[in-house]
């Protein structure tokens, strides 16, 4: 998440590290059933990190899951991903269809 006094992420936003690597990426909160521990989060994380450009921090406590996806990878990917690894995902309600925190690259249109 973009702090809007500076314009950068905050110190230790763990999916907030290459928007300036790859264009724009868009910010989603997942709704996620079914993890029973720590590393059920750890093993999402894994997942939704192997996919190209996608960053994800999964917590546990709250059952959710924010993640970063580069331009022409869906919310609908990362969902599937999940429901691969066994889990079920859903947006957040309110956030909408894949809006929230979009960011650009230094050079871009969009800069």
């Amino acid at each position: 998440m973009t702090d809007p006094a500076s314009g950068s992420a905050p110190a230790g936003d763990p999916v907030a590290a290459r928007s300036e690597e790859g264009g724009v990426l868009t910010r989603v909160d997942l709704d996620v059933q079914g993890m029973t521990c720590a590393s059920c989060a750890m093993r999402i994380e894994r997942k939704l990190g192997r996919m190209p450009g996608v960053e994800a921090a999964v917590n546990y406590a709250t059952h959710r899951a924010r993640v970063r996806l580069p331009a022409g990878t869906s919310v609908e990917d990362a969902i599937r991903t999940i429901e691969r690894t066994g889990y079920r995902a859903s947006e957040r309600a309110g956030w909408g269809s894949g809006a929230a925190d979009v960011a650009s690259a230094p050079g871009s249109a969009a800069s």
